[in-house]
């Protein structure tokens, strides 16, 4: 089997307040996300019958849809190979958008620059309603803070966490799509996020356990705790002085800590960023 062309980690979102624009550009998240050690490899292949292919299945993703006809000057397959489940926060609609313009670029020689290609995975993911700045987290790698209303590609790297060691629990799938949906929740989402990142822009962290912590506080103030049903589960964790929160937005949570009654999927923060192969 030939090599992949490109690749694109996950990446887990702890806080965001969405807003948006007429222009896609200027659509957006604010909040605050890192990178992790698994990612999504995408491979191009000249095809008269065009497809998507994850993990060998074929699938409908919109936002690598978008990406493929802004970019493709002929049909092509696009296959997708990953260890991350799709549906549960882990940012991979956002990974195979931009890992697929990364591929259709080399593939096709278009002499398109990083920039133009996040650009376009991001007007992607936000059309689809997939992600609002996940592609912008994958692209630059690291704990990023996204703190600039109306420009979501300004953000802040935050140092000190790489190769942090993690838990993710996977209780169920959430449709992203849904929940941006949600107009009161929404407003309830934005109120809460916006204190809580001007306060990280202020005061940043001193360790992992607070960063969780304030993932937490949002996911309770903000509601969205309770919407994915993880309220009685995290609430249980935390009254022990563990701190656990909610990967957003799945019904999955993550915390630093092993919990039997649940099955771990070993992750660490990772520097990694969308490359070509």
């Amino acid at each position: 089997m030939k090599p992949y062309l490109a690749f694109s980690p996950g990446s887990i979102s702890t806080i965001f307040s969405p807003y948006f624009d007429n222009d896609i550009l200027k659509t957006g998240s604010l909040g605050l996300s890192f990178t992790i050690d698994q990612g999504v490899f995408c491979d191009i292949q000249v095809s008269e019958d065009e497809g998507t292919f994850f993990n060998n299945r074929h699938m409908h993703i919109s936002a690598v849809d978008y990406v493929a006809h802004a970019l493709a000057p002929s049909p092509v397959s696009i296959y997708f190979r990953t260890s991350l489940p799709i549906g549960s926060g882990f940012g991979v609609s956002a990974a195979c958008a931009l890992s697929c313009a990364f591929a259709l670029n080399r593939f096709f020689d278009l002499g398109q620059s990083e920039e133009e290609l996040l650009k376009i995975a991001h007007a992607a993911d936000a059309l689809s309603r997939t992600g609002l700045s996940d592609v912008i987290t994958q692209y630059t790698g690291g704990v990023i803070l996204r703190y600039k209303k109306n420009h979501p590609f300004v953000v802040k790297s935050l140092p000190g966490f790489h190769n942090q060691s993690l838990c993710a629990y996977l209780v169920d799938t959430i449709e992203t799509k849904k929940v941006l949906q949600n107009e009161s929740l929404l407003s309830r989402i934005q109120q809460v996020g916006d204190s809580i990142v001007a306060t990280i822009d202020q005061h940043g962290f001193d360790s992992i356990d607070s960063l969780i912590r304030a993932s937490y506080i949002f996911s309770q103030e903000s509601t969205l705790l309770k919407e994915a049903g993880l309220k009685e589960i995290l609430e249980k964790i935390n009254s022990k002085n563990v701190e656990a929160s909610m990967i957003m937005l799945g019904k999955a949570f993550f915390s630093t800590q092993v919990f039997p009654d649940f099955h771990c999927i070993p992750i660490k923060m990772s520097d990694e960023r969308t490359r070509y192969l």
